[in-house]
């Protein structure tokens, strides 16, 4: 970190590294004021780890991190602040609220934790639930509320301090979808009107979508993308983001060809791009571009590989059909209903796909 208290004016800014059995997690974060970070990954990435961290719940191997000018933790001198003594506020999967309270006296429960009154602290607590428009609510016991509703008075628990850093852990995963549309509405127009810093860590996409300013995609510890969203689906560099943009993404090796062209090699395939290209690449090929065909198709303009389908899933009017090639290659086309009756694609059926150099996308 550059200078006393950091890179940034206020925000959150750390360099933390955290070992325990076979999880080495690495993460620096650079965070603005007011802005939303999404840490996306599947399970066992390290995600909610590196929420832990963020928290106090577990102190860093080695590393700082910084809030707003204060030091949370600082290996070097020891500084290991607990989670009661850092400006946060937490919502995890499942709300976590305490059985033995009303709903206001939930949201309260901060504000008198930091030694605020009765009467004031569950004034407070009733605006936010206002804000949440679940004021009906203020009498209910936790059992007696549904899971949405239960989210929602996490949601006003968390931020009735007004902290300077939110921490949210997977908190749509736990509703079912009509609900998770809901509150990821409310929670959107929330944190776009507030200037704490926010970190969220999903496996699911539409959250990134719908929250995040920067992601960081987590891999067994490690970032292995970092980035906006667009950025990310426009160029993935991981089996995972490629899945969650819809991408057919393969690790290859260029070389230049005439005419402005490169050849890569994909293991035991050799694909033509209309891109100049030289030495170890990403190859990024949409699944609308790939076209399917029972024969062998003619064209110096196609890239072609034999493959086998090992699914078929019907979607919103198309059919998505996976296929194996050759060297455990795989390969995802989108085609239309029509297509897919007409060639007859099930399992075990074999095919040829194809797709223009012009549709191939070759980057770093």
């Amino acid at each position: 970190m550059a200078g006393p208290h950091g890179d940034l004016a206020g925000g959150l800014s750390g360099d933390l590294v955290y070992a325990a059995g076979a999880l080495n997690l690495r993460l620096s974060l650079r965070i603005p004021p007011g802005a939303t970070h999404v840490l996306l990954g599947e399970s066992g990435a390290g995600k909610t780890t590196a929420l832990r961290l963020l928290a106090g719940l577990l102190r860093p191997s080695e590393g700082r991190l910084e809030l707003d000018g204060a030091f949370y933790d600082d290996t070097t001198t020891g500084l290991h602040r607990p989670p009661e003594e850092r400006s946060i506020g937490i919502v995890f999967q499942q709300g976590r609220l305490f059985p033995h309270l009303s709903a206001l006296d939930n949201v309260a429960f901060p504000l008198r934790a930091a030694g605020r009154s009765a009467a004031p602290a569950r004034e407070r607590a009733a605006e936010w639930l206002r804000r949440f428009q679940i004021e009906e609510l203020a009498s209910r016991m936790p059992a007696d509320l549904s899971g949405g509703e239960s989210q929602r008075v996490a949601l006003a628990r968390a931020l009735v301090r007004e902290p300077a850093l939110l921490l949210l852990d997977e908190p749509m995963a736990a509703l079912d979808v009509r609900t998770r549309q809901a509150v990821r509405a409310e929670l959107a127009a929330l944190l776009g009107d507030r200037r704490q810093v926010t970190v969220l860590v999903t496996h699911d996409y539409l959250d990134a979508a719908v929250f995040a300013d920067q992601v960081q995609v987590l891999e067994r510890g490690s970032v292995v993308q970092e980035g906006t969203v667009q950025e990310l689906v426009e160029r993935p560099r991981s089996a995972y983001v490629a899945q969650l943009a819809g991408m057919n993404v393969l690790r290859g090796a260029a070389r230049m060809v005439e005419g402005g062209a490169c050849e890569v090699e994909v293991g035991a395939v050799r694909l033509r791009a209309a891109r100049e290209a030289e030495g170890p690449v990403f190859v990024a090929i949409a699944p609308a571009h790939v076209t399917l065909h029972r024969l062998q198709p003619e064209g110096s303009a196609r890239n072609v590989i034999e493959g086998v389908v090992t699914q078929a899933v019907p979607m919103a009017g198309r059919v998505r059909v996976t296929l194996a090639a050759a060297g455990g290659l795989v390969l995802v086309a989108e085609v239309t209903r029509q297509s897919s009756m007409e060639l007859d694609l099930e399992q075990g059926t074999a095919v040829f796909a194809s797709f223009k150099a012009t549709e191939i996308e070759v980057y770093r």
